[in-house]
């Protein structure tokens, strides 16, 4: 297959993480001006800087799998960038869902660890607008893509459902379930996952700043719903998150596992991990391969 080098990544135009962002600063703010005799914030260079990894199909490497770039036609026609990465050792296929800044070529990391550590193949893609697929993104295109790339992978790949599993990261989340709700996979794992935006709200804007600050949410947010649908979806389900997490806290995750329906369902938090970061945790492989075991006995083809 033709490689070519991705086109630059383009950034989404609303971001989950500037509101945080603007959350952190109304705090810092009310912070500073009620403690105007306290020391100094420090500033350090290991605060300003944000390295990450960005990789290409040429230069992904890791001993075991093959990457296969892939692209598959949506409903109206954009072709959505992929890769599927082989491993050999497989036991199952997990479809991942990102994160509002997951892309591909910055996803070395992820990719890396999850199949160093899981005997699994990987298929994850670039959503609208994003890394090398065209278009804008919205709520309902990006529930289109997600459910015409579970059935590219089920009905021209040939993946069977009982051996598939579907991932969703943060905003991912919310694919998953929307998926999960209506087709058939052998199980789900919802990491670093949010409820809804009322309960997201909720959870992450501090009750003394909640008179203060408002959210202006588009109707298409707002009806998004992971904690109906859990309350749908009877498939195996694994709940990870960060003790550390401070964009969905481990609160969130707590309500999601309460109200499931599904069985069995594992809820994991990983200490010391943040929202981005669970890949770094070894607990996080841990609750994945009690996933995988408990699949071992209903399919063993990937």
């Amino acid at each position: 297959m033709t490689r070519s080098e991705p086109t630059p990544v383009r950034p989404p135009r609303r971001s989950m993480s500037t509101f945080v962002a603007s959350l952190v600063a109304l705090t810092m703010a009310a912070v500073i001006a009620g403690c105007s005799a306290c020391g100094g914030i420090p500033l350090t260079q290991e605060a300003l800087f944000a390295p990450r990894s960005s990789v290409t199909p040429e230069t992904f490497d890791v001993p075991g799998t093959t990457l296969e770039e892939v692209s598959v036609e949506s409903d109206d026609g954009t072709r959505l960038n992929g890769w599927f990465l082989h491993n050999e050792d497989a036991r199952a296929t997990v479809l991942m869902y990102g994160g509002q800044g997951f892309y591909l070529v910055l996803a070395e990391e992820r990719l890396r660890r999850t199949l160093q550590n899981l005997p699994v193949n990987l298929v994850a893609f670039d959503y609208r607008g994003y890394g090398q697929t065209d278009g804008e993104p919205s709520v309902e295109v990006l529930k289109s893509d997600a459910l015409r790339v579970y059935d590219w992978l089920v009905d021209e790949r040939g993946i069977s459902a009982n051996s598939l599993v579907v991932h969703g990261h943060s905003m991912g989340s919310f694919m998953t379930t929307h998926v999960a709700t209506r087709r058939d996979p052998a199980g789900i794992v919802l990491e670093s996952a949010a409820t809804n935006i009322k309960g997201w709200k909720k959870a992450v804007v501090p009750w003394l700043l909640r008179a203060f600050v408002g959210f202006d949410v588009d109707p298409a947010l707002e009806a998004e719903d992971n904690l109906a649908r859990v309350q749908e979806i009877t498939h195996p389900l694994l709940l990870l998150v960060g003790s550390e997490d401070g964009i969905t806290p481990p609160s969130l995750t707590e309500k999601l596992h309460e109200a499931s329906a599904s069985t069995p369902k594992w809820m994991r938090v990983i200490e010391g991990a943040g929202h981005n970061n669970l890949v770094r945790h070894d607990g996080t492989f841990e609750a994945w391969h009690t996933l995988l075991n408990h699949l071992t006995d209903t399919s063993s083809d990937p």
